[in-house]
């Protein structure tokens, strides 16, 4: 049930994005290892691989979740980056690629 509603919404933002509505920017390598680094820096590493792997099938419902709290994380973190790690945590392939620097980091 889970893969049919994330087939739905992949096919809906693929339209969109075709259309010009939607513009996400990939996040690249320097994007990702910025954020693996300060996760590591805090000591969070475990933890974050853990809820990462854990939530795996979930992340695109926790994008939605991040982009619906968008008015009150505004007050506190620039929207940029909000609609940025919202499309991170929509993204299976960087999601994996983030847990796979996270797993390559030594503490």
């Amino acid at each position: 049930m889970l893969g049919h509603f994330r087939t739905y919404w992949q096919s809906a933002k693929r339209q969109k994005s075709a259309a010009g509505v939607v513009q996400n920017q990939p996040l690249d390598g320097p994007a990702l290892d910025q954020i693996a680094d300060t996760i590591s820096r805090y000591g969070l590493r475990l933890p974050t691989l853990l809820v990462l792997e854990m939530g795996h099938p979930l992340t695109f419902l926790g994008g939605q979740l991040v982009l619906i709290s968008m008015p009150a994380l505004a007050l506190f973190v620039p929207a940029q980056k909000i609609r940025r790690f919202a499309s991170l945590l929509e993204d299976q392939d960087a999601m994996t690629a983030l847990v796979a620097r996270l797993e390559a980091k030594e503490t």
